[in-house]
This record gives C-alpha cells, sequence and structure tokens, in this order.
C-alpha cells in the first residue's frame, strides 16, 4: 500500500480559508473563543470554509455551530450579540466542571464505552442541544485519532448520524478522550478504537492544510497566520500601524501557557484573561501575516475584559491555575449534579432561541489519509 507524502501540499489547486482551533480542554476553548470573536469583528469568521478542531477546540466549534444563523452573516454579528449569544453563555459552561463524572463513569466499566458516551451526552446537552444536522457552511471537522491505522480521521456533517457517531455531542467527545483519562472509543464492526485528535496532530491541520489555499495557522507552504496560548504581541514585528497590545511575554510565558488542560471549573478570572489573550494574538497574527484578509477599515481593537488586561493584576489571579485536584476544580459539585439528574431523569438542554441549522445526510467516516478505505455508516434519515 503506497502512503502519500502528508508532508507536502496537494498538486491540484487548493481553495477557500481553513480555521484549526487546536486542543488543550477549557484553557483552548476559552482561549479560541477570544479569537473567534476578533474574527468575527474583522469581518474574517463568515468568509471560513472549513473549521477543523481537537478536544477543547472541538467543544468551541460544536458551540458555535450551534449558534452558526447569529454569526455566519455578511458582516459577521455585532460585539453585543457575540457577547450576549456566544461569549457570556460559554463562559458560564466553562465555569463547571465538564467531564469529572464521565471519567469516573468510565472506570467503573472499563470494558464498555460507557465512560464516553455519558460525556457524550452531556456535550450533546450543553454544547448543540439539537438532533439537526451541522450547517453546509462552514465544514465543521471534529478531528479524532484512529489507533488501529494510526491515523487522523475526521467526523463532520458527511458522517455523523450514523450508528456509530449518532449526533454532534459523540463526535464532540471522540475528539477529546485523551488516553488515560478516558478509554478510546470502542467500534467492533469494523474493528476500530478511536481517541483524541491530538495524538496525532494537536492543530489540526491534517485535513485541510493540503487543500485550503489560506491557513489561520502558521506554514510556510501557505498563506495565513498563527497563534498560540505561549504567545504574546511583542513577538509580533512593530510597525507604525501595527501597535502591540496584550499581555507581556513573560505573563503569557509563565502564567497563561501553564493554565491547566482540563475540563474542570475555570474561574471568571481565568477565562478573561484567556479570551483577552486569544483576542489580542488573533489581532496581531492577522494584521502582521494575513493582511489580505483584513477589511479596508477594520474595527478597532475592544478587549473582550479589559480590567483583566493589566499584567499585574493577570499574574496575580493565575497564581494557582496550573494546579489541579485529582478530580479537578469543582469535581464534587459536577458529580452531585450528575447524580440529580440521573434521579431525576432529566436530559435535555435549552435550545436558547436558536434556529436549528438546515438537515443534511450522513455518509461514511473518512479519514485525512486518502488511501485509507472508507468506513460504511448509515445515513440520517
Amino acid at each position: 500500500m503506497r502512503i502519500p507524502n502528508r508532508f507536502t501540499p496537494d498538486q491540484q489547486p487548493t481553495r477557500g480559508i481553513a480555521l484549526c482551533l487546536s486542543g488543550g480542554g477549557f484553557r483552548a476553548a476559552l482561549f479560541h473563543l477570544g479569537a473567534l470573536r476578533r474574527l468575527n469583528e474583522l469581518g474574517i469568521l463568515h468568509r471560513v470554509d472549513t473549521i477543523t478542531s481537537i478536544s477543547g477546540g472541538s467543544t468551541i466549534a460544536a458551540f458555535l455551530a450551534y449558534r452558526e444563523m447569529i454569526w455566519n452573516k455578511p458582516g459577521g454579528c455585532t460585539t453585543d450579540e457575540w457577547e450576549r449569544e456566544i461569549s457570556a453563555p460559554f463562559r458560564k459552561f466553562t465555569s463547571r466542571n465538564f467531564s469529572t463524572p464521565s471519567v469516573l463513569w468510565g472506570y467503573l466499566r472499563p470494558w464498555s464505552n460507557a465512560g464516553l458516551n455519558s460525556f457524550a451526552r452531556a456535550c450533546t446537552r450543553e454544547l448543540y442541544p439539537t438532533d439537526q444536522p451541522l450547517p453546509h457552511t462552514p465544514n465543521f471537522q471534529f478531528c479524532a485519532t484512529e489507533l488501529v491505522n494510526g491515523v487522523p480521521c475526521v467526523f463532520d456533517r458527511t458522517n455523523i448520524g450514523g450508528p456509530d457517531v449518532e449526533t454532534v455531542g459523540k463526535a464532540v467527545a471522540i475528539s477529546s478522550a485523551f488516553p488515560l483519562i478516558f478509554w478510546p472509543y470502542r467500534r467492533n464492526r469494523p474493528f476500530a478504537r478511536f481517541v483524541d485528535g491530538g495524538v496525532a496532530d494537536n492543530r489540526g491541520i491534517e485535513p485541510v492544510w493540503r487543500t485550503h489555499d489560506t491557513l489561520l495557522v502558521s506554514d510556510e507552504q501557505r498563506d495565513g497566520t498563527f497563534w498560540s496560548v505561549g504567545g504574546a504581541a511583542d513577538n509580533y514585528p512593530h510597525d507604525p500601524v501595527v501597535h502591540p497590545t496584550g499581555y507581556a511575554a513573560d505573563v503569557a510565558l509563565q502564567c497563561i501557557a501553564p493554565i491547566r488542560l482540563k475540563y474542570d471549573a475555570f474561574t471568571d478570572a481565568e477565562a478573561a484573561i484567556l479570551e483577552n489573550h486569544g483576542y489580542t494574538l488573533a489581532d496581531m497574527a492577522v494584521r502582521t501575516h494575513a493582511r489580505q484578509l483584513l477589511p479596508p477599515h477594520p474595527q478597532p481593537l475592544g478587549v473582550p475584559r479589559p480590567h483583566w488586561l493589566d499584567n499585574r493584576l493577570a499574574r496575580e489571579a493565575l497564581r494557582n491555575s496550573d494546579s489541579s485536584s485529582l478530580g479537578g476544580h469543582g469535581w464534587i459539585r459536577a458529580c452531585m449534579r450528575a447524580i440529580w439528574r440521573n434521579v431525576s431523569g432529566q436530559t435535555g438542554g435549552d435550545a436558547s432561541r436558536i434556529t436549528s441549522p438546515p438537515p443534511v445526510t450522513g455518509a461514511a467516516v473518512r479519514t485525512s489519509d486518502e488511501n485509507q478505505p472508507e468506513r460504511s455508516g448509515s445515513a440520517r434519515t
């Protein structure tokens, strides 16, 4: 079997913009939340053709997909709409421990998919509480790793809805199934084992970098740009047009980058600092390396939580953010909620006024290695 060279672009013409949201628990999700806010303000987000995501990036991607009709229109949505409909509810979501009950349940039943299925139900309830398929545009791709063949694989609107990956929440859960935290997701016919997409590609680049001509991730073979949680505005070239705004380099490296990689309860200060950091770095990265995407008159910076942009306050607020108990912050309350939900039979989620995306049909799971055989699946009816 011939394995294609996955480190060079395809020879065929490429097109479109791809946005890659990396993994890293709620730290990554909140960082991406700020970056997405700035991309919306710059009029770039609604022009993106494909959004790939890993683990923590998949949580914000599913949340964004469910609210697609709010922001996916010419010019995007207003800053007030974004704050009210996307930022504020997502920060509230990250203020609770999200995974500990499911992890414990999985370890009590390691011979089954019980833990990951529990996590998938929570993802469905909190992130994508509808059985409607993903929107057609942009194409949301939730990345996982298939252990048997050792290749990245993608769950998107063409295969979510089959017997193995019934919901968007299940795709998010599989994308987040980090080894030793969750047991691999088991499929027996055909035989396969799936884990966190970050095992193979933690930036979500593999599915798109050979097929899109603009990536909002660093890549010397493509136009585009890259920003990371360990970066700082001072790292970008200074010119009269681009004035660095954001946290100092030492704060970014010593305080923000070490924040724990968990789905446990994040404080308001942690959420604010991460959102600010993603917002300011996305702005600097696009202005420096992808100016072709900017509108003629970009919207001025409006840092989401300006009070927390102070370096001294940020350093103090993040003093213990790199540490966590065995169950994570807020694990007792999370377990009590899970017990109450099971006792009371509570299963639903609040659709919160959002119109469901248009229906699409299902198909087969595909891997990003084009020579891997497609796996059969059932279409959504």
